[in-house]
């Protein structure tokens, strides 16, 4: 019961970052074109403050962004799996077959994570 209770919060939190207005970016991206070199996130992240908005079990959910641009996020026992783009300051992502994005920033050496059309901001620190 307790695993289903996580994921289905996990699923709502994922869900309440896409909006009607949401409008992506083409996604559509051939891997041979995205060139991610040098990409800043690349990294495995563990959101350790939730800065804005309300923490629904976001605190400690883990982010792994990998050099190919693929992706995976995870809380407790469960994993979703995606690929994300970087754009400026921005993250393009299909994460569970969702697309949504977020800004991205740094502030020391803690990645600032602002889900667009959201309400949540998330402080997340390298581990």
């Amino acid at each position: 019961m307790r695993v289903l209770l996580m994921v289905l919060g996990v699923i709502l939190a994922i869900l309440g970052c896409v909006g009607e207005e949401y409008e992506t970016a083409d996604m559509d991206i051939p891997a041979d074109e995205v060139v991610l070199e040098g990409d800043i996130v690349v990294g495995t992240w563990e959101v350790v403050e939730v800065t804005r908005g309300e923490d629904i079990g976001n605190t400690g959910t883990v982010y792994v962004f990998n050099g190919d641009g693929t992706m995976s996020s995870s809380s407790g026992v469960l994993t979703i799996e995606g690929t994300y783009v970087t754009v400026t300051d921005t993250l393009d992502m299909v994460l569970g077959g969702l697309e949504f994005q977020a800004l991205f920033s740094f502030e020391d050496s803690r990645l600032i994570y602002e889900i667009v059309n959201g309400d949540q901001v998330f402080a997340m620190e390298r581990i």
